[in-house]
């Protein structure tokens, strides 16, 4: 049987409190000086959770000191209880003035009522259903209705009710419709506001009505155009070439039928790299029309015809000694009898003349003496065998062919 304390009680307990000079800091003092009266309070905090809501409203109104998140607790549940005592409803504005905490207080019970203790969800219980329910502008008729009405001012002023995030001039305004937005797909959403909302022109989804507005354009720009690639305006970009970047740089993210509808424009994902392919099939092309006019791929590196090509088969053999060109490409420069080492062809030519000359004359002195291109190649080739410098493999080549 648990004794309940009374108001003399409680203020017998109190006086002591203030003679001690309590706190939780000196508690071990306290059961020093008087060890009866820390018992009686460690009793009340044992027994808070099965006392009647009167006696704990008086623990409240004569400030007992109770435990500490208990202690802030019960205040707000007291005030909320006053509340609804005289509202018959817990539907909180957003401001309170007798407990400016308290709102802020409910709406986070709300939200985490499945994890609270028993012993305050069913305080909160007997106040009535209404506790659980969010009350928002979208729920608050007076405030919504004083939002709409700003909403109408707004648009008779721009044209639409697109109001901007964060919209400076009336921030709240501006979080009133995001909520519309939000509140408006849920089963519970009053059907006379949705017609009012719907008559004013409101945007229920203005990133699809957008995305949709742009993609209007550039149907449009497709069929003048016969392509996709919106240029860049002089004045660093409209807005149809802007959503067109977008849109590639969120490809994985579209749903399947806003990317089938931008298939069937030939719509480019990558437009870096169709520029790249179109830039070597030029290159190309202009391999092809130099070997049938020549014969040959061995283009200078300073081609004064075509320095750009020049250039480019210089980055292919470049390209092709760090594997980084696709077999397709090798297969078709191959087909023209791409030269990939110009050195090497060079040196594999002159073999084929030293063993052309020997099979001749017998010997590799006569070209030795001459002016010839062979001739210079033997004495150089000479030259670098005394000097030690020739690699190993081109000696041994050498060696073979019996040169001394």
């Amino acid at each position: 049987m648990i004794s309940l304390p009374t108001a003399s009680d409680l203020a017998a307990i109190l006086d002591g409190l203030r003679r001690c000079r309590y706190s939780l800091y000196r508690r071990r003092q306290i059961s020093q000086e008087d060890p009866k009266l820390l018992r009686q309070i460690d009793q009340i905090h044992r027994d808070l959770r099965s006392y009647p809501l009167n006696t704990l409203k008086l623990l409240v109104k004569m400030k007992f000191p109770l435990p500490r998140r208990l202690g802030e607790w019960l205040p707000h549940y007291f005030h909320l209880a006053a509340f609804c005592e005289h509202h018959g409803h817990c539907k909180l504005p957003r401001t309170y003035t007798p407990c400016p905490t308290l709102p802020e207080w409910i709406r986070k019970h709300r939200y985490a009522r499945a994890q609270l203790e028993d012993f305050r969800r069913e305080l909160l219980d007997r106040l009535g259903p209404t506790w659980r329910e969010r009350t928002d502008d979208t729920v608050n008729l007076l405030g919504w209705t004083r939002k709409y009405q700003k909403l109408k001012a707004f648009k008779k002023r721009y044209g639409n009710c697109r109001v901007p995030n964060r919209w400076p001039q009336d921030q709240s305004l501006a979080s009133w419709v995001g909520r519309q937005r939000f509140s408006a797909n849920k089963p519970d959403y009053p059907a006379d506001r949705r017609r009012l909302l719907q008559a004013l022109g409101f945007d229920w989804d203005p990133h699809q009505n957008n995305w949709f507005k742009h993609y209007g354009e550039l149907v449009e720009f497709w069929k003048k155009h016969g392509h996709c690639q919106v240029p860049r305006a002089r004045s660093g970009g409209s807005s149809l070439q802007h959503w067109v970047h977008y849109v590639r740089s969120r490809h994985k993210l579209l749903s399947k039928e806003k990317i089938r509808l931008l298939d069937e424009m030939g719509f480019d994902w990558s437009p870096l790299k169709t520029q790249k392919e179109m830039r070597w099939k030029k290159r190309f092309e202009a391999l092809e029309a130099f070997v049938k006019a020549h014969g040959h791929a061995r283009i200078p590196t300073e081609y004064k015809m075509n320095p750009s090509l020049g250039q480019w088969v210089l980055y292919m053999r470049m390209r092709h000694i760090q594997r980084r060109l696709s077999p397709e490409e090798v297969q078709r420069l191959n087909a023209l009898g791409f030269v990939w080492s110009p050195h090497q062809e060079w040196w594999e030519k002159r073999l084929s003349e030293l063993k052309d000359f020997k099979r001749k004359y017998g010997d590799f002195r006569a070209p030795s003496q001459s002016q010839t291109s062979l001739g210079q190649f033997c004495m150089r080739m000479r030259r670098l065998i005394r000097g030690g410098t020739l690699p190993k493999e081109k000696l041994e080549q050498l060696r073979g062919l019996g040169f001394v």
